[in-house]
């Protein structure tokens, strides 16, 4: 049963992987716990604890809108709470075309943190998620944006993180976990609801 399953996930990966090979895309295959999921026309690629008290998240998705659009919309953190249920408030530092620095109040459960980090950034490209003040050890984090002309952009998002001492409990563990892990969904969901698509923006103006 066991042999049937992997096999299975090996050629969903395989498939997934030549999908990106044909199209000109840059796959991300960690070989470290590998989960493979195919929902909606939406390709994710997950990799999960790496170890004891670390944990590793990366995730990429195909998503009908421009790079441009999809970029903005991580970058412009001010208007999380608006569709993050987890982050209760957000005020924006520092902004120039080289950074951008915020302030974030978390809360989850029985969860409560606020984060500061100041993230350096090319639009469309990337953003570099770093921590300036927060309960962790260690925090790093990554969004890349690849434009797929018409048919929208590849984004991935890869974090790294330590919890600090006070998180360690296995209930603040679980909790911050679920957060993290639902990012890119929370943000396909807003792109959805907010944004165009190259080929609706097409047919809208024809």
């Amino acid at each position: 049963m066991r042999g049937s399953y992997e096999r299975n996930i090996a050629g969903i990966v395989g498939m997934v992987k030549g999908a990106w090979s044909a199209s000109g895309g840059e796959a991300l295959f960690r070989a470290r716990s590998v989960c493979a999921i195919l929902h909606a026309g939406l390709t994710r690629v997950e990799s999960c604890v790496a170890r004891e008290n670390d944990v590793e998240i990366s995730r990429s998705v195909l998503v009908p809108y421009s790079a441009e659009a999809m970029f903005d919309l991580i970058e412009q953190a001010e208007r999380y709470p608006s569709f993050l249920p987890w982050c209760t408030a957000a005020d924006i530092l520092e902004r120039n075309d080289d950074w951008v620095a915020a302030r974030l109040q978390i809360s989850y459960a029985k969860l409560r943190f606020e984060m500061r980090t100041r993230n350096p950034k090319r639009r469309p490209e990337w953003l570099q998620l770093r921590l300036v003040d927060g309960p962790f050890r260690e925090f790093r984090g990554d969004w890349h944006l690849v434009p797929l002309g018409d048919l929208g952009c590849k984004v991935t998002f890869q974090l790294a993180y330590q919890m600090s001492a006070g998180l360690l409990d296995r209930v603040a563990k679980a909790a911050i976990e679920r957060v993290f892990d639902s990012v890119v969904d929370a943000f396909v969901k807003r792109a959805e609801a907010t944004l165009t698509s190259p080929t609706e923006g097409k047919r809208g103006g024809s």
